[in-house]
């Protein structure tokens, strides 16, 4: 049995926070270096080096980083994958026509397989969207001013 409750957020989140907590900094378990390069067959495949600099160019500076190679070259294969189901389907349909009559399309299971795949690689490369939440909204962290906060003309209360 895993363990409970939700997955530890990497520390490089956890410092783009500003640790609210305030708990000690335990660091990365091992400090990944140099930025990922794709493999040589992934090159060969358009929409998947697509995918590739859409997500190194949209996330933070070194974010990413050497070890973490087979897992976006996973991330985009799957994504790649999932496109060509959806233009199968797209060209033949949900159904077709087979020895016993109408039936599923082959190419629906595929796409729904890589999409499964594409969530669970994309949550743990941190991009849903709670991870850019994560990055991108963390320099706000002041409270929200109360509806009621202009009700009254004098100043005081907690600051």
């Amino acid at each position: 049995m895993g363990k409970r409750g939700p997955k530890p957020k990497p520390q490089k989140l956890r410092n783009l926070d500003g640790n609210p907590e305030k708990r000690p900094s335990l660091g990365d378990p091992v400090e990944a270096d140099g930025r990922p390069l794709p493999p040589d067959w992934l090159q060969k495949d358009d929409y998947a080096m697509l995918v590739w600099d859409a997500i190194l160019t949209s996330m933070p500076p070194d974010f990413f980083a050497m070890a973490d190679t087979q897992i976006l070259t996973a991330y985009c294969k799957a994504c790649s994958v999932m496109k060509e189901a959806a233009q199968e389907i797209d060209d033949g349909g949900v159904t077709i026509m087979t020895k016993r009559g109408l039936g599923k399309n082959p190419a629906c299971t595929v796409f729904a397989e890589q999409q499964g795949k594409v969530a669970s690689l994309g949550t743990r490369l941190g991009l849903d969207p709670a991870a850019r939440q994560a990055i991108l909204g963390s320099g706000t962290s002041k409270k929200p001013k109360s509806k009621f906060g202009n009700l009254i003309g004098i100043d005081g209360g907690k600051k």
